[in-house]
């Protein structure tokens, strides 16, 4: 009953949330969320630092993403202190890399990747698990279920890289390419259903020149392919079949991921067949050696209900702090500027 009800309310909720994105984050308005004063000039006025919804909206999409990560490690009897080791191994190394690979490939200091940064952490959490079980029992720590410990995280970052692409939407980056100029046969797919991005500091707008021109809404596609994914990876994940949750959330996301970028209009490097679409078909085969090499072990079926338990104080503060970094670290804009006023409304003394 627990594990179906989560389903329900789960899906319902994204569901909605992704609609409301898709309707009006391609708004001017929706892309500056607060412009915070610094430096004052001579003529009184302030140079601001601006902080995006950008930022807000990837931070949300983490937080959630993590929920969902202990949720689902915590009813397969994951040790709270191994998943978050992990966890926090995994956010070390992939956070900075979503800008270090950005740099490699497509040479620019002040962009992100999602892609770059879960190659990588598709290439090393095996790696990762692996050393913590030869480890742990030294501690007197029980060993992290393998399979199951992975699926769970190709579920979250799947949940993540869905609900993240709104904050694509609001910035106008990772934009798709002019309806008029797509294949002719996706073209009446979207005649009606596109982005149109507004305002001069859209990425699509200022990169692209394409403001207010109906754009291929390739982050609304790709939030709907991920999202139904991840319900299928956790379907399988709770009936406790976690190699198959494993391959299938991993292989849809990356086989996704290698066609999205066909649809694509933003630099993504110089090469035809981008290193995006590398990294993703490697992600494939590699995952697949890794369950088809990996050692069998006993399964259990996962019980939300015992998996709430991870629920208490010490968590809820680590989630809250991961979301603050995220939204300081991606949320405050490099790439845009502002000019404050500030002064006195005498009509309200």
């Amino acid at each position: 009953m627990t594990n179906s009800l989560f389903f329900a309310v789960f899906s319902g909720l994204a569901i909605l949330y992704l609609a409301w994105g898709w309707r009006i984050l391609p708004r001017e308005q929706w892309q500056v969320l607060a412009s915070v004063p610094r430096t004052k000039q001579t003529d009184g006025s302030w140079q601001g630092v601006n902080f995006t919804y950008y930022g807000l909206l990837t931070a949300n999409a983490y937080a959630l993403s993590i929920f969902v990560y202990l949720l689902l490690t915590s009813s397969i009897h994951v040790p709270i202190g191994a998943a978050v080791l992990v966890l926090l191994i995994s956010l070390f190394i992939c956070v900075p890399a979503s800008r270090w690979v950005a740099r490699l490939v497509e040479g620019k200091q002040n962009t992100f990747t999602i892609g770059g940064a879960s190659f990588l952490a598709i290439l090393f959490l095996p790696l990762l698990i692996t050393s913590l079980n030869l480890a742990l029992p030294r501690f007197d720590g029980r060993p992290i279920p393998f399979l199951g410990t992975l699926a769970a995280i190709s579920i979250a970052y799947a949940i993540g890289e869905s609900l993240g692409r709104l904050a694509c939407v609001s910035f106008g980056c990772c934009y798709g390419k002019p309806v008029d100029e797509a294949p002719s046969w996706i073209r009446p797919l979207f005649r009606n259903l596109n982005f149109r991005f507004e305002g001069p500091i859209k990425k699509a707008s200022y990169e692209g020149k394409n403001e207010n021109r109906p754009l291929v809404p390739v982050q609304a596609v790709t939030s709907t392919v991920l999202l139904a994914t991840a319900l299928i990876g956790i379907a399988l994940f709770l009936a406790g079949h976690f190699a198959v949750s494993l391959l299938t959330t991993i292989g849809i996301t990356q086989a996704w991921r290698l066609a999205s970028e066909f649809l694509r209009a933003d630099f993504r490097g110089t090469r035809k067949f981008t290193a995006y679409q590398w990294m993703a078909a490697g992600s494939v085969l590699y995952v697949t050696a890794v369950v088809v090499l990996s050692p069998a072990s006993p399964v259990s079926i996962p019980s939300l209900s015992e998996g709430f338990s991870f629920i208490n104080v010490g968590t809820i503060l680590l989630v809250q702090g991961i979301w603050a970094a995220t939204f300081i670290y991606t949320g405050r804009s490099t790439v845009t500027g502002s000019t404050l006023n500030l002064h006195v409304r005498n009509e309200q003394i």
